[in-house]
This record gives structure tokens, sequence and C-alpha cells, in this order.
């Protein structure tokens, strides 16, 4: 009854196992008995202790990308969606782990079936990688965000920041397309190199108006 009760508390407990072969597949890299599907994880996780789940917790988050997920090729980067993919992403990326299958599943064209019966590893470790790209585009495209004079955050610019549709509305209005939904199909590269194009013409139209400027404040006239 006690080995039970242990077992219960931590169904992903090690094990001292002969055959290390076995051990050695267990949960990939975990030390686990066995390896364990998503499904089985998501049904015994909650068993587990508060210190079997750090444990865990821990080994989840150092998962690295698989190079297939049920026999679907898991992409290097996100290069190559589109910018409406991308923002689906980023907004499926902040929800549970039904968000997180939804995210893995448009990436690799597994179906949630197949996912739950994967190496619960694997799908983690799809997840953090999916995770850390969202992220790095992120960020590629908070650093070509234009610098505001102080003149303009007063008048309050920001307020002009209208999110993912003011970027599809800002590229309808470049490429002169009709229909604003057909942008969500461009290649997020694509939009981003434009941005950032149109952000350096920006920046060296200002740089050439303070030239005038100066110019006109020391010689009186243009």
């Amino acid at each position: 009854m006690k080995g039970l009760l242990q077992h219960i508390c931590n169904p992903f407990r090690r094990r001292r196992a002969r055959n290390t072969r076995k051990k050695a597949l267990s949960l990939q890299r975990g030390g686990y008995a066995r390896v364990y599907s998503f499904a089985e994880f998501a049904i015994l996780y909650p068993l587990c202790t508060d210190e079997e789940r750090r444990r865990l917790n821990a080994i989840m988050q150092g998962a690295e990308r698989p190079e297939t997920l049920a026999g679907h090729p898991v992409p290097k980067d996100l290069n190559l969606v589109s910018y409406g993919m991308l923002d689906d992403l980023a907004q499926a990326a902040k929800g549970g782990a039904a968000a997180m299958i939804e995210c893995i599943c448009r990436v690799t064209g597994a179906t949630p079936e197949e996912l739950q019966a994967c190496n619960v590893i694997d799908v983690y470790g799809a997840a953090n990688w999916l995770g850390r790209e969202v992220e790095r585009i992120n960020k590629l495209f908070k650093s070509i965000a234009p610098k505001y004079t102080a003149e303009e955050l007063q008048a309050g610019v920001k307020l002009l920041d209208f999110g993912s549709f003011g970027v599809l509305d800002w590229y309808a209005h470049r490429q002169g397309i009709a229909d604003q939904n057909a942008v969500r199909d461009v290649a997020w590269v694509r939009i981003y190199t434009c941005m950032k194009q149109d952000g350096q013409k920006a920046d060296y139209e200002k740089r050439l108006n303070k030239v005038y400027q100066n110019k006109y404040k020391h010689n009186g006239k243009l």
C-alpha cells in the first residue's frame, strides 16, 4: 500500500533499473523509467509532489527542438511563415497547453492527436523553440521601431500604435493592396524589410531637415 501511494505521489519517480539502455530512453535525459507521451504527462503531472514538479519543469524548460514530430519535420526557424501566421502564433503563445498544441500543429502540419502520442520531451522542445523564435522576431521588429522626439511624445504619438492591425493597414497602403486581409499572407520577412527601409528613409529626412534648419540659423536663409 505504501509503495502504491508513493507511485501516485511521484508517478515519474526514478527507478534503479538494471537495463541501462531502458533507463537512457526514459524521458530522454530525464532519468525516468520510461518514455511518456504528452497525453500521459498531462494526466500524471497534477499527481506529482512539488519537488517532483520542479524537477520535471527543469527538464521541460531545457528540452531542445526535435528534428521531427510524429514524422513531420520541425523547421529550424520561422523565417518562411507569413505575417498573419506569425501574429496568430504570438497571440496563441500567451495561452495554455491547448494553445501550445495549436501553434505546433500549424508550424509542423501534425494533428493534435499525433502530438498527444508524441514523447512529451519532444513536444515541449518544439514549444520552447517556438517561443524563442517568436521572441526573436518580435525583437527584430522592436529594433526598427521609430525613435520619437520629445515633441512627438508630448503630442501623444504613441497613441497611434495600432499593433498588428496598424502594420497590415500600413503595408496595404504602401503596396496599393485593396484587401487588407491579403497582407496576412505576405511573408513577415518582406514586411520587416519594407518597414526597416522606410524607417531608414524617415531618419534620413529628419537628419536632412535638421541640417537645413542649422544652416538657416547660421546664415539667416536657406
